[in-house]
């Protein structure tokens, strides 16, 4: 009997000290703190701002993908210094323009000017006695050449299509 009253008493006093512990290690402001219900309009408001702040974020990107070519860096390893692009050898990848050869004393030999198309894509060059034009349909692509002849004048055209996978 002796025993019986020994063990209630020792879990009893198991019992006190670990409600005291739990008391004393818990967040109080879970005690009396009543959550309140949401109105239907205040739920609605808050979806609200969310689709606002989604539309701003949206624009955000937008911009950010329309001014990706005007950037320094490229998602490609792609860098701009002074307007040019470079690849990740270091060599130029910007399209060229135009390349102007000159002979001993500085006078202009030839230039040959490069055409693109609206999208940015090679589309031939001139020079001079040689014009190529480069077009698109697809997957294919014409190549035509126009060679005029320095002997006698007589313009030659050439024609290629090259088909891609």
């Amino acid at each position: 009997m002796k025993k019986s009253i020994l063990n209630l008493g020792a879990i009893a006093i198991a019992f006190c000290l670990g409600i005291s512990i739990h008391n004393s290690c818990a967040d109080p402001d879970n005690y009396n703190t009543t959550r309140g219900d949401a109105s239907t309009e205040e739920l609605w408001a808050a979806i609200d701002a969310l689709k606002q702040e989604v539309n701003e974020l949206k624009s955000m990107v937008q911009k950010l993908e329309n001014s990706a070519g005007t950037e320094t860096n490229s998602g490609c390893g792609e860098f701009c210094i002074d307007g040019l692009w470079f690849n990740r050898s270091g060599f130029c990848a910007s399209p060229i323009k135009s390349i102007t050869d000159y002979n001993e004393s500085g006078a202009q030999k030839s230039k040959t000017e490069y055409i693109y198309d609206a999208d940015g894509r090679y589309a031939g060059y001139d020079a001079g006695d040689v014009k190529v034009a480069v077009e698109y349909n697809g997957k294919e692509q014409t190549t035509t050449w126009k060679i005029r002849s320095t002997v006698n004048g007589m313009t030659t055209t050439t024609k290629d299509v090259t088909e891609y996978k």
